[in-house]
């Protein structure tokens, strides 16, 4: 029989090691230890652990809230009032930009809509430090609230750093239905094709057709297929996310971030300083 220090051990292996509930299905981990010490464990790996570790520990924060499994009820209970919330805070301005891509996408995937402050909170610091990562902190932000903050909009669409204007071109077409919302992105990306620096000009010229085509009447299958041609053929390989542009794009802004490593230490103190405090499973924090 184990030691419950063997089985606190094993435990965080087993968070640390996770990949997906397909391999590892959540209940082989939750039918083995008590709730309260899964949330213990999740809570030091957030706080403790290198990057990887934490990763694959959100991974199966998100897959045991997500999929059908026997304790699922009783996690999400648990998870409702945790102190998991409080580390996705600071991962959010964690010094790796896979930790706050990943932050980011399990805030919105574990679907609490009262959490959805936690990344509208985050948005300064996305806009002055991370304009990689906006796209996705606002994708998940609409998720969450099934509303465009048309203010976070307008200060990417005005921001002085054209990286930060860059990353709006993609939201601006991949992220609203509504008539109404698309003629605002339709004003906006036509604001953007005249931007000065080519490669924003460039991706808002091909959203923009994009959106005007979603705002058109519907062509026949012949005449659509036209238009979809004529509409690929502006893309130009200039996307955000084209990693021949993404990759020597980023390296130019890293040289304006030299500001933000007083940042990252404070963000290393505060996480330090979490280790001494004790762990717990639930706090005041509302329901979900």
């Amino acid at each position: 029989m184990q030691s419950l220090t063997e089985q606190m051990s094993n435990l965080r292996q087993q968070l640390c090691d996770f990949t997906m509930h397909e391999e590892t299905p959540v209940e082989s981990i939750l039918s083995s230890h008590s709730m309260e010490n899964v949330f213990n464990e999740v809570y030091l790996i957030l706080r403790t652990a290198p990057p990887e570790a934490v990763a694959n520990t959100l991974t199966f924060v998100r897959d045991a809230h997500r999929y059908p499994h026997p304790f699922r009820d009783d996690f999400q209970k648990h998870l409702a009032v945790s102190d998991v919330w409080e580390s996705l805070q600071m991962l959010l301005r964690a010094p790796n930009f896979c930790l706050r891509n990943s932050a980011i996408y399990t805030i919105g995937k574990l679907t609490c809509k009262d959490r959805s402050h936690l990344l509208s909170d985050a948005f300064p610091f996305y806009l002055a430090n991370d304009p990689i990562n906006l796209p996705n902190l606002l994708f998940e932000l609409l998720w969450l609230t099934n509303e465009m903050n048309w203010s976070f909009i307008e200060q990417i669409s005005t921001s002085s750093h054209y990286l930060k204007r860059w990353s709006l071109c993609q939201v601006l077409d991949e992220s609203g239905d509504s008539t109404e919302t698309l003629n605002r992105f339709d004003i906006i990306l036509a604001r953007l094709k005249t931007d000065p620096h080519p490669l924003i000009a460039a991706e808002a010229a091909f959203r923009f057709e994009r959106v005007r085509a979603k705002l058109g009447p519907k062509l026949p299958k012949a005449e659509w297929r036209k238009e979809v041609k004529r509409i690929s053929s502006l893309r130009n390989h200039s996307f955000f996310f084209t990693v021949n542009q993404f990759t020597r794009q980023v390296r130019l802004f890293i040289d304006d971030l030299i500001g933000l490593w007083p940042v990252w230490f404070e963000w290393h103190l505060g996480r330090s300083a979490a280790v001494a405090k004790p762990s717990r499973s639930t706090s005041n924090h509302p329901a979900c």
